[in-house]
């Protein structure tokens, strides 16, 4: 017992310093047991925080009312989710959008206007663009049947200076398209599709005709609104060619349609004739013992 006391004594550092040891190991242990439940506790508080909201089913245009089918619910953590976006199909049905929105991306109710609000033709501008209204007939029209929301190409007939054959100058008209997949504002000043339906139902109801009206606005880029200004002013006339809702695909450059153009079309071997200039008329003059030919164009 003296020899195991001398030994304790001896090395009661080392003892203390194990138990110290063994001591931290411990609280340390309890610790990390801890902060683990705690990180579980919040990891399962999370998941339970998620909160169910309205993405796009594939690119929304500006312009365009929501329906069913263009959403779908997605789930996210409450965190991750960005403030105003939609977590209720009833806040969008029927709305509009006032700016491109992504497949994918959230349904903010900041991007929507609600119908209504149409009424204000600047609100259903999309960014980048201008109102321009222009003057068609009947036929440039489709008779009536272009609605708002509608996509139309713009096609004008101008008229070219070219050389004929008798080689004077002559106006050949030139069928061009100017602008591709341009979205419809309004119709008539009609910005609701509703209300031009409701007027041609209460005409036919009233028996009398239907009226058609020659005024189309359009959504175009300043450039664009510039042209057709200018067009307008020089009394060409404009075509609308109603696309279809899925077809937004435009072509890089689409060639001018001339009478050159259709024989073409019809006949695909047919060429041009090429113009001959007629042959300069000269003389012959004896030079001495050289002959020489000398024009005599212009004088």
């Amino acid at each position: 017992m003296a020899d195991l006391k001398q030994v304790l004594i001896k090395n009661r550092y080392l003892i203390i310093s194990i138990v110290l040891a063994l001591l931290v190991v411990f609280l340390l242990q309890v610790y990390l047991t801890q902060e683990k439940k705690k990180m579980s506790e919040q990891l399962q508080e999370e998941s339970r925080r998620r909160v169910t909201v309205f993405v796009a089913q594939y690119n929304i245009k500006p312009g365009e009312t929501i329906k069913k089918e263009m959403v779908k619910p997605a789930t996210f953590p409450i965190n991750f989710v960005q403030p105003k976006a939609a977590t209720s199909f009833e806040q969008i049905d029927g709305r509009v959008a006032l700016v491109p929105i992504e497949k994918g991306e959230y349904i903010l109710l900041t991007k929507l206007m609600t119908r209504g609000e149409g009424e204000n033709l600047a609100q259903l501008t999309p960014p980048g663009k201008r109102a321009v209204s222009i003057v068609v007939d009947s036929i440039a029209g489709l008779g009536g049947m272009v609605r708002p929301r509608d996509y139309v190409d713009v096609i004008s007939i101008i008229p070219v200076p070219t050389i004929g054959p008798d080689g004077k100058q002559v106006i050949q008209a030139t069928t061009v398209t100017l602008f591709q997949n341009v979205l419809v504002l309004a119709v008539g000043g009609k910005t609701e599709l509703a209300e031009i339906l409701a007027e041609e139902k209460k005409k036919k109801s009233e028996g009398a005709a239907p009226v058609f009206n020659p005024v189309v606005t359009l959504a175009l880029t300043p450039e664009e609104a510039n042209i057709v200004s200018f067009l307008q002013e020089q009394q060409v006339r404009l075509r609308l060619a109603l696309r279809s809702p899925g077809d937004a695909a435009t072509e890089p450059a689409l060639p001018p349609a001339s009478w050159d153009m259709v024989l073409k079309y019809l006949y695909p071997g047919y060429a041009p004739p090429i113009e001959e200039k007629p042959k300069p008329s000269t003389i012959e003059v004896q030079r001495g013992a050289k002959k020489e030919e000398v024009s005599v164009e212009g004088r």
